[in-house]
């Protein structure tokens, strides 16, 4: 049996389990990604350069509420934006995954990636508020201290389609890895909460990986491989831990318009593997016969999105 079929039945189990949950968060706090000090960094990187993208496009973080969708299990995105001078930085997530040691170790990680020569310093350095990493420094042992220190507030369980917030509350808003993980068919309530709860003047920012994420630790299938399957195959083979949308560029595009959003600015990156699989004879489903190949290889989608006039 393929490599990420074995994960998935794991998880499908785990799914099943009134226990799922807590066994779950045990993986991720013990085994799961943010254990590897390289991904922290790759991450860390990765959200240096969608911030300084974002600046370059106009969005305004210095001084801006900002709110994040989808949390995760250490909120190194809302402590990247809270260094680039946003006033405060409240994080939702439908579900309660944050792990303390977790967040301990990204903060430690963090403060060596600002503090040694390399790409990230060299980039983010004249943009990051000094006072905000000294705090980093100081509380990284303590991620209550280190949250309230960087005004970072973590809500969960929060429907992010339906919040209590007041209008024109935020002037920021935005996700990575998230949007992927949620429903076509729920998009349309939480685009129109977004765009209840953000000023008028405010921004977007939407950084979605639209790969299988099975093929981040199956090196025998391409980030295109989940394509094959027709919407009922792959329902029946998703659970809760591995819901993937499967939605392409133009998918989102759509969606986005139809939402009253205007699209300012976007960067699409292309998996060269994805194209060699289909120059090879991987065949997607006829649901995604439609697309350009060059668009059905993209494995990064980033967004800024304004809502339109």
């Amino acid at each position: 049996m393929e490599r990420w079929r074995i994960r998935n039945s794991i998880l499908s189990l785990l799914a099943k389990n009134r226990a799922g949950n807590y066994i779950y968060q045990l993986l991720q706090k013990y085994f799961g990604q943010f254990n590897d000090d390289s991904f922290i960094s790759n991450k860390i990187l990765d959200i240096c350069e969608l911030i300084e993208f974002s600046l370059s496009s106009g969005v305004s973080i210095k001084g801006t509420n900002v709110l994040e969708l989808g949390t995760g299990w250490a909120p190194l995105a809302p402590m990247m934006f809270s260094l680039y001078g946003a006033r405060t930085v409240t994080s939702l997530d439908l579900n309660s995954y944050f792990i303390a040691s977790l967040t301990k170790k990204t903060a430690a990680v963090l403060i060596r990636e600002l503090e040694k020569p390399s790409r990230v310093a060299s980039a983010s350095l004249p943009n990051i508020f000094a006072d905000r990493l000294s705090f980093v420094k100081k509380y990284h042992n303590d991620p209550s201290l280190l949250l309230k220190a960087l005004n970072i507030s973590l809500l969960s369980p929060v429907d992010a389609r339906r919040t209590n917030f007041p209008d024109n509350s935020f002037g920021l808003y935005y996700s990575i890895d998230t949007l992927e993980h949620i429903p076509p068919d729920q998009m349309k309530l939480l685009f129109s909460e977004s765009r209840r709860i953000i000023k008028p003047d405010g921004f977007f920012i939407h950084s979605i990986d639209t790969a299988d994420h099975f093929s981040y630790t199956d090196n025998t299938i391409s980030s295109i491989n989940f394509l094959q399957f027709s919407d009922d195959e792959w329902n029946r083979l998703c659970n809760r831990y591995t819901y993937h949308n499967r939605m392409r560029k133009n998918n989102y595009e759509t969606v986005f318009n139809d939402a009253g959003f205007t699209i300012l600015d976007k960067i699409e990156t292309i998996d060269p593997g994805a194209c060699d699989a289909l120059r090879n004879g991987f065949h997607p489903g006829p649901h995604h016969l439609t697309g350009q190949h060059n668009e059905l290889c993209i494995n990064r989608l980033i967004y800024i999105l304004a809502s339109a006039i």
